[in-house]
């Protein structure tokens, strides 16, 4: 979509969030097929939805209609506030920001390469939008969300979820999960040296080396916005918890 589509979209795309029967709307046919809504023309009520069908000149796209799958999802965890609340959260936030936001979120939208996704983009847009987060903090957390691939976001979710039923102290994060989050910035090595003193030669020497993935701060509150783990639970309230150890030597 070309930068004109995309200033109309972010227009929609506010008045999606404002609007009582869009939600509603997105929360009946989330998890049903849309090729009814569509053809009905329920969901062309949903401003966004209603801009997108009115793009195609002869039927909707399977771009166009997966976009309008993700924005679906996106919504739904908007839904537990009311129109009142979310005019009132958006209309705090700095109009700037707010339009950067929203034209940050389309693009987000447009490109990712899971479904499973625009959720977790709706949980931190959420956040924004109440205030919880800044601005940067969303970007980040975007960032976070389009860059790991969705099977590592789902095995780090199955860690955490596996862990507290268990009742275990420490999620067990995969190696490779944690690496592939490291290049995304979610984890930072650290390397620690065990040492011991040569009383002959008067100097230490390192007897063992171990490598470790830790948890950055970002992760951390990323992990607790999306992953719902919050900061008094009992099993997870220490972002080291999550630290991966990478090999000793």
């Amino acid at each position: 979509m070309n930068k004109e589509k995309h200033e109309s979209l972010e227009g929609s795309f506010l008045s999606t969030i404002k609007s009582e029967s869009s939600l509603e709307i997105a929360k009946e046919s989330a998890e049903i097929a849309i090729d009814a809504f569509l053809d009905e023309g329920i969901l062309r009520d949903i401003p966004i939805v209603g801009f997108i069908t009115n793009l195609a000149k002869s039927g909707i796209s399977i771009r166009e209609r997966l976009f309008i799958e993700k924005v679906l999802k996106f919504l739904s965890p908007l839904n537990q506030y009311s129109r009142e609340e979310r005019s009132h959260f958006l209309e705090q936030l700095d109009e700037s920001e707010l339009k950067k936001a929203s034209q940050t979120i389309i693009l987000y939208l447009e490109r990712l390469d899971s479904l499973e996704k625009p959720e977790m983009l709706g949980k931190i847009f959420t956040a924004f939008m109440k205030g919880d987060i800044p601005y940067k903090t969303m970007m980040y957390f975007a960032h976070f969300v389009d860059t790991v691939f969705i099977i590592v976001w789902n095995d780090y979710f199955s860690a955490i979820e596996d862990a507290r039923n268990k009742y275990v102290f420490s999620p067990t994060v995969h190696l490779d999960d944690a690496l592939a989050l490291e290049k995304a910035g979610f984890y930072s090595e650290k390397l620690e040296h065990e040492k011991e003193y040569n009383t002959d030669l008067g100097n230490e020497y390192i007897v063992s080396s171990k490598r470790t993935l830790e948890l950055t701060q970002a992760g951390w509150e990323f992990t607790q916005l999306v992953f719902a783990v919050p900061e008094n639970d009992g099993y997870y309230c220490n972002r080291s918890r999550f630290d991966v150890t990478i090999e000793n030597t």
